[in-house]
């Protein structure tokens, strides 16, 4: 996906603090396993740092990015699009010296992204992993969704079916008694 790669050669060759700012625009694709159903759009500013003394500068990605991202409700099983909103930071190190073209020491962040050989900054994982971070951990196609019939296994949102409750465990039966209206306004 070469709209999230970016050459940062020239950025490591200035002096701390330099920047560029770059605009992203992606039509929809797939990020890993996950298919983004509309555009990945936004901003990120590459920002030249240099985390820790006597190491090879670095490149400290800033961004904002949104899209629509494909997903399956946890309750129906439909498929949903998810709009996704999220600003993310992303240290990348360099893997050879931008000057000499030596090897540099390998960084110690376990959080950081290696730029490649050739000095280009890829944002495709940083980006993947956000993703997965904004969405919910059970999305939902609405609100009121009613799921799947337990019984007959059809689509409550689109069709009713005639199966009756669920049958009570005689052993529970006793405590049903409990939730009679009468019941249930002296506990209030």
């Amino acid at each position: 996906m070469n709209e999230l790669r970016f050459n940062v050669a020239a950025l490591l060759k200035e002096p701390t603090g330099a920047s560029r700012e770059r605009v992203i625009r992606v039509s929809p694709t797939t990020i890993g396993d996950r298919t983004l159903m509309a555009p990945l759009q936004g901003k990120v500013k590459l920002l030249r740092i240099v985390p820790r003394r006597n190491q090879a500068g670095a490149v400290l990605a800033l961004g904002e990015l949104t899209t629509a991202a494909a997903a399956e409700c946890s309750r129906c099983l439909a498929a949903v699009a998810l709009p996704v909103s999220f600003a993310f930071e992303a240290t990348y190190y360099p893997q050879v010296d931008v000057v000499t073209g030596r090897a540099v020491m390998p960084h110690q962040d376990d959080l950081g992204f290696d730029l490649s050989a050739n000095h280009e900054l890829d944002l495709t994982e940083a980006t993947r992993q956000h993703i997965e971070l904004a969405l919910p951990m059970q999305p939902l196609c609405s609100a009121t969704c009613a799921g799947l019939c337990a019984t007959c296994g059809r689509n409550r949102n689109l069709e009713r079916c005639q199966h009756q409750a669920a049958v009570i465990d005689p052993r529970l039966a006793p405590l049903q008694a409990l939730l009679t209206p009468d019941t249930l306004r002296e506990m209030v």
